[in-house]
């Protein structure tokens, strides 16, 4: 599933992305918003009124080969603010406050750290960077940022803006 990509970064990418690459538009299918309501399940409603059936998102194109239109041979060629959140928080996930791996057995950091406190590191990040984007995330969707967002505004976590 290619995550859907709010206005606010949409607003950033056009702003301060490359001219390669781009974004378009996708059909709300019952199996993409099942996929979202099971990633968000205490916001159910707000995914049915922000992704209607019938309706359209926004995501990040993708190559003839399935791989995404901003990513070139070293990687993204987004910076890393301008990315969209879920490509920031990627391989990891918050759920209940804890952070997940969502990642399968292709995701070399998967492959090598196994879990969030292996992989967490080699990806120079913390539980609390991560919970901090996700919480991101769900403010630029017009959600609550979740009870476990620390709040964290260093200028470490400026970068991550």
């Amino acid at each position: 599933m290619c995550f859907p990509v709010s206005e606010i970064e949409r607003q950033r990418i056009v702003e301060f992305g490359p001219s390669k690459g781009g974004l378009t538009g996708a059909p709300n299918s019952r199996g993409f918003v099942d996929s979202l309501m099971r990633l968000f399940p205490d916001e159910r409603a707000r995914v049915a009124a922000l992704f209607p059936l019938r309706g359209e998102h926004l995501r990040l194109a993708a190559l003839p080969d399935g791989s995404c239109s901003f990513l070139g041979i070293a990687g993204c060629v987004l910076r890393w603010e301008v990315r969209p959140y879920s490509c920031r928080l990627f391989p990891f996930w918050v759920s209940a406050g804890a952070v997940t791996v969502r990642a399968g057995m292709g995701c070399l950091a998967y492959a090598e750290g196994r879990t969030p406190e292996g992989m967490l590191p080699l990806l120079v990040m913390n539980h609390a960077m991560a919970r901090e984007l996700h919480g991101r995330m769900r403010l630029a969707w017009g959600m609550s940022p979740g009870g476990e967002v620390s709040g964290l505004m260093t200028a470490e976590m400026e970068d991550y803006a």
